[in-house]
């Protein structure tokens, strides 16, 4: 792929769904065997996996999940976050992003209420759905394009009402994502 690719190099996205989730080694021993690759997305992890990936992240860029964010780039390994958390609220991402470095520790404790308020909304919808699906449902949940939650077929949407309980659920959980955004959907 990377001879194809070249000279453009990848960034590769590893999500926690697929077969087969790459551990830290494993990304350290493509880091230094594959000319090519610049990046990766990755779930995030652990202090234990932050510890593991930090060689991996002088060379190359981790992106992680956006609600493991402030303990990635906390810990130094993250450069920024993918899909989730813009998803559902793009100036509440970019703040609570500002955050991270102004006040890190309360973007720690934030972190883990958006982690447990995810964790909880979002369940039901996991490995029913395409990450597709997930991501226009939290845009939808999130108010600030005026989207519908269905896409084309052949893919499975998440219904409106279902977006509904979403938005509330997260505007509820994670008033700091939604100051001074678009009223609730």
């Amino acid at each position: 792929m990377t001879a194809a690719a070249d000279p453009t190099p990848l960034v590769i996205y590893n999500p926690p769904n697929a077969r087969k989730v790459l551990t830290p080694s494993e990304w350290s021993q493509l880091a230094s065997t594959i000319d090519g690759i610049t990046g990766i997305k990755v779930l995030g992890g652990d202090a234990t996996w932050h510890a593991e990936m930090r060689p991996v992240a002088d060379q190359l860029s981790v992106f992680v999940a956006g609600i493991h964010l402030a303990s990635g780039i906390i810990q130094g390994c993250a450069r920024g976050s993918y899909s989730n958390l813009a998803c559902l609220s793009p100036k509440g991402a970019v703040q609570w992003g500002r955050r991270i470095m102004a006040d890190p520790d309360l973007a720690l404790q934030q972190e883990a209420q958006i982690r447990k308020v995810f964790g909880t909304a979002m369940a039901p919808f996991r490995g029913k759905f395409s990450n597709t699906a997930l991501d226009k449902a939290l845009a939808a949940a999130g108010g600030w394009a005026g989207l519908s939650p269905t896409l084309r077929w052949p893919l499975s949407s998440i219904s409106s009402l279902d977006v509904q309980q979403l938005s509330t659920q997260f505007r509820e959980g994670l008033p700091f994502l939604f100051e001074d955004a678009l009223p609730n959907p």
